[in-house]
């Protein structure tokens, strides 16, 4: 049997999902903001001990890599990074934007920068349409204006700019989805969290 680890805690929710022979036999997500240190080993020990087995059952983790929390992207990378030492687990680093859809579905990603400003990705079909980046709040709705009207949807915890939207993204579908299609390291060495702080979108 092969078993993918699927991690993440790049926003508010830490998410945590176990799957057998690319099937998901275990998920959960809950708001974890600023406490994914404190949450993210004990919860992977409660999914190994729920579907009955241990870190060296882990053939591959799937994890977002960023952008977002500069916390919440490390704590996943360096816990991916030891297995691949230790038990030489391999790992599948995807965007942390992507990871809000699935690869059949066309959408525009947005996360909370802090500071006024948004992470943006918008993806069709498992393919990005533009690179990731980071725009001011003020310029998002003219920015992605083109997109909504070509049918793409809003993925993302929204309420920081849309109060009125109540839609989380299916943080275990993307990440599940993504590491199908997406390349395996056998080697983590060179895996970087992403950040885009210092980056601009422009209109």
């Amino acid at each position: 049997m092969s078993y993918l680890l699927l991690l993440d805690s790049s926003d508010v929710d830490l998410t945590i999902g176990i799957c057998q022979d690319g099937k998901i036999i275990y998920q959960k997500s809950f708001y974890a903001w600023q406490r994914q240190s404190e949450y993210m080993i004990p919860e992977i020990d409660t999914a190994l001990k729920k579907v009955n087995i241990s870190l060296k059952d882990i053939d591959s983790v799937a994890l977002g890599i960023g952008p977002g929390s500069y916390t919440g992207i490390r704590i996943p990378l360096t816990i991916a990074k030891t297995l691949n030492v230790i038990n030489k687990t391999k790992i599948i680093p995807l965007s942390s934007l992507a990871i809000m859809g699935n690869t059949q579905e066309k959408y525009i990603a947005l996360m909370n920068a802090r500071s006024n400003r948004s992470y943006i990705g918008i993806y069709e079909n498992g393919q990005k349409v533009i690179d990731d980046t980071i725009i001011e709040n003020e310029k998002i709705f003219d920015f992605i204006a083109p997109y909504v009207e070509k049918g793409f949807i809003l993925k993302g915890d929204l309420k920081y700019l849309i109060q009125e939207f109540d839609v989380k993204p299916n943080i275990i579908d993307g990440l599940h989805s993504y590491a199908l299609v997406s390349e395996t390291y056998e080697d983590g060495k060179g895996i970087k969290p992403v950040y885009l702080k210092d980056q601009y979108a422009s209109n």
